[in-house]
């Protein structure tokens, strides 16, 4: 089953090089070539991870604190976006504390746990799983909880992926109040835990547990997270806060999930069948958006708008991406794969993505009417 719109944007992952079920994509594109050109740029600088994460969340409390002091109006409307996409931008520096060697800028993981991991229920233990994103025998197979085939998957999985963040505030609640302690208490609970209750993905997909993850120090995260919700919880109850806080931080969190969910939606092409997929095929299936403007930088920060790039090199740290997409572009070969990563934007990109979704949906509904021949 095919049609024209899903066939070009998946043929499209494979750019000048051809299909993507071969091994084409691997003989036009050399990683050797390309990291021989940015590998000077492979160092991550810590003063630009805290003056930014300290800006960030500058802003989160500023605007967070008129958010919730005003009534409502215009101001606070305003004062309660500005604070929903400061909390998504501060919440991306989780993708790159995965990406850190073990004991690499222990203070900036420390510090952003204690700043904003734990307070917002989103210690950096819970993109665990994005370790099977990377890994090549994992990587948009089903043992990838990132990975959504949104073509195939038709619209509902669209919509799907877009209504979950209804939910994700109150399952966090839960997940940290109520499953986490109990998991402490009973081992079979803790394993379903540590597989499906630490992981940003598909919970249902789960995540591998690696030999090197230390368990202890989660914990004792996870603790302190509960710690905070039983706090929250205590104050509300004593009428010390109002309760009409919880309508306003659902708001604000639901805010920050669904700004995530559009920029995860846009970050590959999600064209792989289930196969293992190389590095160089990866590549081509990861999508950079190069267009400019206050969309693009809204809900691409922290790099997350060079994703093809990332996947490339993963290691290259945020602040160093926009210069390596430069470089790139400028000395790789005419005919690089590298080149058919780029899309304007995220409306070109969803766009293109839910007319595929569309057009496969309307061809499994006329298979499912048309008698076989």
């Amino acid at each position: 089953m095919g049609s024209g719109v899903l066939a070009e944007w998946i043929d499209g992952a494979a750019g000048p090089a051809g299909d993507h079920t071969d091994r084409s994509v691997d003989e036009a594109f050399s990683v050797k070539e390309a990291h021989a050109i940015v590998r000077h740029l492979l160092r991550r600088n810590p003063a630009i991870y805290f003056a930014d994460f300290a800006v960030t969340m500058t802003v989160v409390y500023l605007a967070g604190f008129v958010y919730f002091r005003a009534g409502l109006s215009p101001l606070q409307l305003g004062a309660g976006v500005v604070c929903g996409c400061a909390l998504f931008r501060a919440g991306m520096f989780i993708h790159e504390i995965q990406h850190m060697r073990r004991g690499e800028m222990t203070g900036f993981v420390v510090a952003w746990n204690l700043v904003y991991g734990i307070p917002m229920m989103l210690p950096s233990f819970m993109y665990a799983n994005h370790r099977d994103h990377h890994d090549p025998r994992t990587y948009g197979t089903v043992r990838d909880g990132e990975y959504r085939v949104f073509t195939t998957g038709g619209l509902p999985q669209i919509a799907a992926h877009f209504l979950i963040g209804l939910v994700v505030p109150p399952a966090l609640v839960l997940r940290f109040l109520v499953l986490g302690p109990l998991s402490h208490c009973w081992p079979r609970l803790r394993r379903f835990v540590l597989v499906h209750a630490m992981t940003l993905g598909d919970p249902a997909k789960g995540r591998r547990i690696w030999p090197d993850e230390n368990h202890a120090i989660w914990a004792v995260m996870e603790l302190a997270v509960c710690a905070v919700v039983v706090t929250g919880s205590v104050l509300l109850a004593s009428g010390f806060l109002p309760w009409t806080i919880l309508p306003k931080g659902y708001a604000i969190g639901v805010l920050a999930v669904e700004l995530n969910a559009m920029r995860d939606f846009t970050a590959h092409r999600f064209g792989n069948s289930g196969e293992p997929m190389s590095h160089a095929e990866q590549l081509a299936d990861s999508i950079n958006i190069v267009g400019k403007g206050p969309v693009t930088y809204l809900l691409y920060p922290i790099g997350m708008r060079y994703h093809a790039l990332h996947h490339l090199f993963p290691a290259m740290p945020y602040h160093n991406m926009a210069r390596a997409h430069r470089l790139l572009m400028e000395r790789l070969p005419a005919q690089s794969p590298y080149r058919a990563t780029n899309r304007r934007g995220f409306f070109d990109t969803a766009g293109t993505m839910v007319r595929a979704a569309a057009a496969y949906s309307k061809e499994a509904r006329l298979a499912k009417v048309t008698p076989a021949a």
